[in-house]
C-alpha cells in the first residue's frame, strides 16, 4: 500500500528512465480526493483533519492547487482505509500500480480495513449470502493493529523510513546519491535532503508513485517489515485480497447491496 515501510528489498531491481510530468496529476489527485469524500460522505474537515492539514490547505489539494505530502497521505490512507493508489486514478501513475481501485470501492474501505474480527467474519457471512459466492471464513490474518500506535509511527518515523529505504535502494544498485538524483529528477541537493536522517523534510505524494514506476519497487514488500505501519498494511491487503474478487465479479444490484452493507458499518463504527 505504501512504497517506503519495507525493511529488506527481495528482488532485484531493474531501474528505468521515465519522464514522468507532474502537471496534470495535481488535478487529478485533487479530483480522487474529491470523489473519495462524496462516496464516503466525509467532509472537507475530515479529510484535513486525517492529514493533519487546515481546512484551507486541503482545499488546496481538492482544487488541484497543490499535493497532499506522503506523511499526510499516509495517514489519510491509513485512516480511512483507502490505498495510497487510489490517489493516482487516471493520472501517468495509474498503470505503475498493481492495485486499481474501482469506484464503486470507495465507501467500503473503511470498514473492510477497520471491522473487528467479529464484524469482519459477519460482514463476509452476509457478503456471502449478497452473492452467493463461497468465501473463506476462518482464514488466518494478522493480528488488528493498534491505530495510534501505527499513526505515532508515522509522525514519528516515517521520513527517517523513507531514507532508510532510499539508502537501501540506491546501495542495492550501486548508485552514487548523483545517479539516483538524476533518475529519480530531482535536484542532487533535494535527494540528498530526502536520504538525510531527519524526519524534518516534507515529500509531495507524487515520489512514492514515481519511484515504485522508476525504481520498480514492489508493494507487496510494504507488508514484510515489523513496524506498526506495515503490520497495519499486511492485514489490509489481506481482507483486501479476500474480498476484491467477489465485489468485481458480483452483479450490479449485488455490488449496490454491498456497498450500501459496509458503509453502514463505516458510519456506524464513526459515530
Amino acid at each position: 500500500m505504501d512504497y517506503f515501510c519495507f525493511e529488506a528489498i527481495k528482488d532485484q531491481l531493474s531501474p528505468r528512465f521515465i519522464a514522468f510530468d507532474d502537471t496534470e496529476c495535481v488535478q487529478h489527485v485533487g479530483n480522487n480526493l474529491r470523489q473519495f469524500r462524496t462516496a464516503t460522505q466525509l467532509t472537507q474537515q475530515s479529510q484535513a483533519n486525517a492529514m493533519q492539514v487546515s481546512i484551507a490547505q486541503y482545499r488546496k489539494y481538492e482544487r488541484g492547487i497543490d499535493l497532499p505530502k506522503m506523511h499526510s497521505a499516509a495517514r489519510w490512507s491509513v485512516l480511512f482505509g483507502a490505498p495510497i493508489s487510489l490517489l493516482f486514478r487516471n493520472t501517468c501513475y495509474q498503470a505503475t500500480f498493481d492495485e486499481q481501485p474501482a469506484p464503486y470501492f470507495f465507501g467500503v474501505y473503511h470498514a473492510i480495513t477497520h471491522a473487528s474480527p467479529n464484524t469482519f467474519q459477519a460482514l463476509l457471512q452476509l457478503t456471502n449470502e449478497i452473492t452467493g459466492q463461497p468465501l473463506e471464513h476462518c482464514f488466518r490474518e494478522t493480528p488488528e493493529s493498534d491505530i495510534q500506535q501505527v499513526l505515532g509511527n508515522i509522525d514519528e518515523h516515517y521520513y527517517t523510513s523513507v531514507a532508510k529505504n532510499l539508502l537501501l535502494i540506491r546501495q542495492s544498485l550501486s548508485f552514487s546519491q548523483e545517479k539516483m538524483a538524476e533518475l529519480l529528477g530531482l535536484s542532487l541537493s533535494t535527494y540528498k535532503q530526502y536520504e538525510k536522517l531527519s524526519n524534518t523534510p516534507k515529500i509531495p505524494v507524487t515520489f512514492s508513485a514515481r519511484t515504485h514506476a522508476i525504481l520498480g519497487l514492489e508493494s507487496q514488500w510494504a507488508e514484510t517489515g515489523s513496524s506498526p505501519f506495515a503490520i497495519f498494511s499486511r492485514r489490509r491487503r489481506q481482507r483486501l485480497d479476500l474480498l476484491r474478487p467477489v465485489f468485481s465479479q458480483a452483479s450490479a444490484e449485488q455490488q449496490q447491496r454491498l456497498c450500501q452493507l459496509y458503509q453502514s458499518v463505516f458510519h456506524l463504527t464513526r459515530g
